[in-house]
């Protein structure tokens, strides 16, 4: 029924957010998602819940299922009760509909620990597992420790100590590096575990350190988190005083962070104390305390049920029949919501997340070994693609070396220099004597070095020859072989090898001051066309003229 109720109110919000929208500020209509999102990060601001609705009235309008989740996680921060949960139902609904498992998963975790937060623990470990299924197959460390964290609070409630304080260990070496409060809150609940399990000098140790790392990090909070924490280990090693005088100091804090569960634990550890003391007075108000909380919010715990044994005790000692028969009805109150959720929350934790936990161990052993063999035959694969690619760079060196000294050979026609005249043919399409006055003109061209003029068009060419591009076009491809652009960037290149080779000056040259000499517009053009007419790189053939200086 509470589903159905959450389910309902998660629908109004999301029907009524626009009307409420509308009573956002002008002046945030057209901010981004970073603006939204770094004003959000103080939930503690008055202007908070204006900023979230701002958020989501953004995210509607561009219709982002991403960022709808992120403003309906915002204000989740901002309510309480049912419409926390209504918002998470949202976050969830948003979520969904992204078609990315890890962020989905990522949405349905903060649903459990809205659900934790609210003592609905099986909701809470159904999200949990729900999570599981999604979060387990991806690649997010993160996520899959803030997952583990959550279900070692399920096991450290169910009184599974051992198996809580190894999951808690493995969170707070993860965080450890990153610091912040993922790190405080696991060296918290791991202190409580070693307090369970009797490791009272490590739990002591551990609250000392996680106490001087709150101190230095400036976390208020969790100053008295660690202290309640040690407040309640002194009290298991039987210093009642000291374990009265560090859960009074916590308290404070506790109250200011309105964490009720950690009160209501103050509160019984101090009663009990208090009666190891021998000052059942002091002890009573505060053991009425754990019941009132019981009262008003069902929070218990099997380890709280005592509180309700030691005020059936009291009473009768007393001879106090009603209030005895009060506090026996509201144990077995209490004992029916244990038993119910314990028995759920064992059975599902073993048969689910346990039985998972094991499968992932038997997965990542196997990959383990898969790694292995891979890792194996990179190695052998590696040392192939090695020994290929030195055998590739002697050769190709050799090859360079082969070309330089062709080049050096006064014997071998240098590119653009000399040119084979092939006779024309009659598919030429053009009349022998065009052809033969237009070879004319082609020969003044290269006596007079013309082609080292920037920018020189075909069509300029022609125009200075009195004929037409189309022509020349045609006796450049069939007398020089080549088309315009690669029979002008050979000449070019021609004369610079040629100057290179006679002149030692010009071997200084930058190969911008090079591409400037041949009339090339860029360097890049220039070596583009070094390496395609020549076979090596300009830098590689003048590098070896110096060293052969």
């Amino acid at each position: 029924m509470s589903k159905i109720l959450s389910l309902l109110l998660a629908l109004l919000i999301c029907y009524a957010a626009p009307a409420q929208q509308k009573k956002t500020p002008d002046s945030l209509a057209h901010k981004s998602y970073a603006y939204f999102i770094e004003k959000l990060e103080d939930d503690g601001s008055p202007a908070a819940a204006a900023y979230g609705q701002a958020y989501l009235k953004k995210a509607k309008t561009e219709n982002n299922d991403f960022e709808k989740t992120g403003a309906y996680k915002a204000l989740l921060h901002q309510a309480e009760g049912k419409t926390k949960i209504a918002y998470a139902d949202s976050m969830v609904f948003a979520a969904a509909k992204t078609a990315d498992s890890e962020f989905f998963g990522s949405a349905v975790l903060t649903r459990g620990i809205v659900y934790y937060e609210q003592k609905k623990y099986q909701q809470a470990l159904d999200a949990y597992l729900q999570a599981g299924e999604l979060i387990e197959k991806g690649h997010d460390a993160y996520l899959k420790q803030k997952l583990r964290f959550n279900m070692a609070q399920i096991k450290y409630y169910l009184g599974f100590y051992g198996e809580a304080q190894l999951l808690f260990a493995e969170c707070t070496s993860y965080f450890k590096a990153e610091g912040g409060t993922p790190y405080l809150s696991s060296l918290h609940s791991l202190g409580l575990c070693y307090s369970s399990l009797k490791k009272y000098e490590l739990a002591s140790a551990t609250n000392e350190l996680g106490l001087r790392e709150a101190i230095q990090s400036g976390n208020e909070s969790f100053v008295a988190y660690f202290v309640h924490s040690e407040g309640i280990n002194q009290h298991f090693k039987k210093n009642y005083g000291q374990s009265l005088q560090k859960l009074s100091q916590a308290l404070p804090g506790i109250k200011k962070n309105r964490h009720r569960a950690a009160e209501t634990m103050a509160y019984f550890y101090m009663a009990k104390s208090h009666l190891a003391m021998g000052s059942d007075a002091k002890a009573l108000p505060l053991l009425e305390k754990v019941d009132q909380a019981f009262f008003q919010e069902e929070y218990i715990r099997p380890d709280l049920r005592e509180a309700y044994e030691l005020l059936i005790r009291h009473h009768r000692k007393k001879k106090d029949m009603p209030a005895e028969l009060y506090y026996v009805n509201r144990l077995l109150h209490a004992d029916s919501i244990i038993d119910k959720n314990f028995r759920y929350l064992s059975r599902k934790m073993h048969k689910q997340f346990d039985s998972r936990q094991l499968l992932n161990s038997k997965k990542e052993l196997e990959r383990q070994v898969q790694e292995r063999e891979i890792g194996i035959r990179v190695l052998v694969l590696f040392a192939i693609i090695m020994t290929a690619t030195i055998l590739m760079l002697a050769l190709k060196d050799a090859n360079r070396r082969k070309i330089y000294d062709r080049m050096m050979d006064e014997d071998v026609a240098l590119p653009g220099l000399k040119h084979e005249r092939i006779a024309p043919e009659g598919e030429i399409g053009i009349s022998s004597e065009v052809v033969a006055q237009l070879l004319i003109h082609l020969e003044k061209f290269e006596n007079g070095k013309k082609f080292l003029e920037k920018d020189l068009s075909i069509t300029r060419l022609a125009q200075s020859f009195n004929s037409n591009t189309k022509y020349v076009a045609r006796v450049i491809l069939h007398c020089r072989g080549m088309k315009y652009i690669d029979y002008v960037n050979s000449l070019k290149i021609g004369y610079i090898l040629k100057m290179l080779k006679e002149n030692r000056q010009a071997r200084n040259f930058t190969l911008k001051a090079l591409a400037g000499e041949a009339g090339f517009n860029t360097a890049q053009h220039f070596t583009t066309a070094f390496l395609k007419h020549v076979g090596i790189s300009a830098t590689y053939f003048i590098e070896k003229l110096k060293g052969g200086k």
